[in-house]
């Protein structure tokens, strides 16, 4: 496993992420069986808000929602070249064709049970845990290996 840069720090929150050295072709295999009609659908099955809780984050669909997050802080995401680079490695990986996006940003209050969130020095928006996106082996490592997480945390303890 190695140890990626990207800590973060503020007066609140802490956090990082580690990518692992090799992608699970069982945890690959696993996923697929969960797949339908080639679309994978981003939800609630992982993780939606990382904030500033002291919690290691360590499933695909933990890792694939922060990744997704990270990807919707940019403006027009669905045009980005992250956005790409998520859909190349998805459908390289899983064989899939669509990936159905229920996570949002926006927050209703009592009427969004996707509200997805990732404090504000923690996501790319401040530059902060986009070693995922330096290619796309790199997105494939952390999606796909067992050994990569997203370590939350903060400073008040």
């Amino acid at each position: 496993m190695k140890t990626r840069l990207g800590f973060v720090s503020n007066s609140s929150s802490t956090s990082f992420i580690i990518i692992g050295s090799s992608a699970s072709d069982q945890l690959i295999n696993m996923i697929k069986m969960t797949i339908e009609n080639n679309t994978i659908v981003i939800d609630n099955k992982g993780e939606l808000e990382f904030g500033w809780d002291d919690v290691k984050y360590t499933t695909f669909w933990d890792r694939l929602n922060f990744t997704m997050i990270q990807i919707m802080y940019q403006k027009q995401y669905e045009n980005s070249e992250k956005y790409k680079m998520l859909k190349n490695v998805l459908k390289a990986a899983l064989d899939v064709d669509v990936i159905e996006n229920k996570l949002s940003l926006e927050y209703i209050c009592g009427k969004n049970e996707f509200h997805a969130y990732i404090d504000h020095q923690s996501s790319i928006v401040e530059g902060a845990n986009i070693e995922m996106f330096e290619s796309e082996l790199e997105l494939r490592l952390f999606l796909f290996s067992e050994d990569s997480y997203i370590q939350g945390g903060n400073d008040n303890d």
